[in-house]
């Protein structure tokens, strides 16, 4: 079995936009300040939502990015991380959009390729994790057909050994009568 690769999560683009999504929205929240695209095109409540996603994505990116456990589980981390960053930059722009219309078109565009690259590492991702999976289930079939031809081998050698224990007995004269006698006394 070949080795498998796998695209890592530590690339200083994906890793500073993960540090900056949690320090954003804290001095956000903190300041009691919020974009106007933001403030307008969110309610209350999805605003809310909105500062907890950008919270959420950093700390589980981040957490999945350096996570020095297993490969599957760093990986699926850091996916949840990427997959709430581009949800909460996809509002983002679409809050710009919606708000300043063609004004706010390169601002909305700058955000939106933050929310295309989380989509497209979250691809990356969800593709490594299948090869993860098929590594993992070859590996195991592997295991299974080994420990079967061991159990063969085991079933083989028993049956060679009985046969060889029944070729001594034949090959071993029948006790005299004078052997028996002796025997039973």
């Amino acid at each position: 079995m070949e080795p498998i690769r796998i695209t890592s999560g530590r690339h200083p683009f994906e890793v500073i936009l993960l540090i900056a999504s949690p320090v954003v929205a804290s001095v956000l929240v903190l300041t009691n300040t919020q974009p106007p695209a933001v403030k307008v095109a969110m309610p209350t409540p999805v605003r809310a939502v909105w500062f907890a996603l950008l919270i959420v994505a950093g700390a589980a990116g981040l957490t999945g990015v350096f996570w020095r456990g297993q490969v599957g589980a760093s990986l699926s981390i850091e996916a949840i991380g990427v997959l709430v960053l581009g949800a909460a930059a996809s509002m983002y722009a679409f809050g710009l959009l919606a708000v300043s219309g063609v004004q706010g078109a390169a601002a909305a565009g700058f955000v939106a390729a933050v929310a295309t690259g989380s989509w497209w590492r979250l691809t990356q991702i969800w593709r490594d994790l299948r090869k993860l999976d098929r590594a993992v289930a070859e590996q195991a079939e592997q295991a299974v057909l080994a420990e079967q031809a061991r159990q063969t081998r085991q079933s083989f050698q028993a049956g060679r050994a009985r046969q060889a224990g029944q070729s001594l007995q034949a090959e071993q004269a029948p006790p005299t009568l004078i052997e028996q006698r002796d025997s039973h006394e």
